[in-house]
Parts: structure tokens; C-alpha cells; sequence
């Protein structure tokens, strides 16, 4: 499997599972540029960053491995709301991508898991907009 076929079946298999948010391939450089539609339902960008972990025995050299992948999510809400309406607007982002990668199980194909690290958020700091981070680790045989 090439990198390129792991990045666009991650992409369609969150497109699948998320369909009220926008999910796509490439970060977003201005979020302003976002419909406000987009940025209300939330939108997930899916940036390569790296891999590896091959399985790297006789005859599978560079064969399997991970990638990691980070997930940068974007979201507003009105700006009559509260900042902490924001937060939670970005912990539902946060748990929706939990969510898919708990919902790959095991034997998924063409990816058999996807497997959440770490996370960030705004802190509040540019209400009403929000965004998050998540570094995801792709694994594939």
C-alpha cells in the first residue's frame, strides 16, 4: 500500500463516518477562508507527517508499517455564546475523531487501525473561533 492510498482511505473512511463535518485532505492555511456553514459543523484537515514501524523481516523490507497523520479541526459558534461553548464545541470534534478510530476495529481494510496520541486545543483564546489538534498513528500490514 502506497502513502498516498492510506492518506485518501483515511480520508473517505472519516468522510463515511463523519458526514456533518467536513472532512478533507490538506490544511486549511486560513480558516476565514472556511464557509460558514463549514466552520459551524466543523472541519477536519488530514496532514501527512512521517511514519514508520516497517516490518522490515527477509522479503518485507519496507513493507507495512504507520504513518502519522495529524487531524487539525476547525469550528465557530455564534459570538453570543460563552467561551466555554467553544471549548465544547471542540471537545465534540475531538470525540467524533475518537469515536471513528474506535469504530475501525479490528481487521479493518485497507487500514487496521488508527490509533489517537495526543491532542490540543484553543484554550478559548480566539472565540468564536476554535481549533484543535490530534496526532493520529495509521497502521496498515
Amino acid at each position: 500500500m502506497t502513502y498516498e492510498t492510506v492518506m485518501a482511505a483515511l480520508e473517505t473512511s472519516m468522510q463515511t463516518a463523519l458526514p456533518a463535518r467536513t472532512v478533507q485532505r490538506g490544511m486549511v492555511l486560513d480558516p476565514a477562508s472556511l464557509k460558514a456553514a463549514q466552520l459551524s459543523a466543523g472541519t477536519l484537515c488530514l496532514v501527512g507527517q512521517g511514519g514508520g514501524g516497517f516490518l522490515n523481516y527477509q522479503g518485507r523490507e519496507g513493507d507495512g508499517g504507520d504513518m502519522d497523520v495529524t487531524v487539525v479541526g476547525f469550528v465557530s459558534v455564534p459570538e453570543r455564546d460563552a467561551t466555554y461553548q467553544l471549548e465544547q464545541a471542540e471537545f465534540a470534534l475531538i470525540e467524533d475523531v475518537l469515536t471513528f478510530c474506535k469504530g475501525l476495529g479490528l481487521g479493518s481494510t485497507p487500514l487496521d487501525a488508527v490509533v489517537p496520541q495526543s491532542w490540543r486545543q484553543s484554550g478559548q483564546l480566539e472565540h468564536p473561533f476554535g481549533w484543535v489538534t490530534m496526532k493520529l498513528k495509521v497502521r496498515w500490514l
